[in-house]
């Protein structure tokens, strides 16, 4: 797998299939602003990403974000 495959897989596991079947109903409410809000919550996600991110170099050890 390359790069480009595994970072879709990851985006497709953190927004799920709910950004697919509501984008119409989203589009229809919020019009252009939807253009707005996906970008918002894209620029939110991405400080998660970052955290995870660093706690991953922080603590180079299998397991998730809950192991006990």
């Amino acid at each position: 797998m390359s790069l480009f495959d595994i970072t879709f897989i990851g985006v497709g596991a953190m927004i799920g299939a709910g950004v697919f079947a509501l984008t119409g109903f989203a589009a229809g409410l919020a019009g252009p602003a939807l253009i707005l809000a996906f970008a918002l919550n894209g620029f939110v996600a991405l400080f998660t990403a970052v955290s995870y991110a660093e706690l991953g170099a922080a603590f180079p050890e299998a397991g998730g974000a809950i192991s006990g």
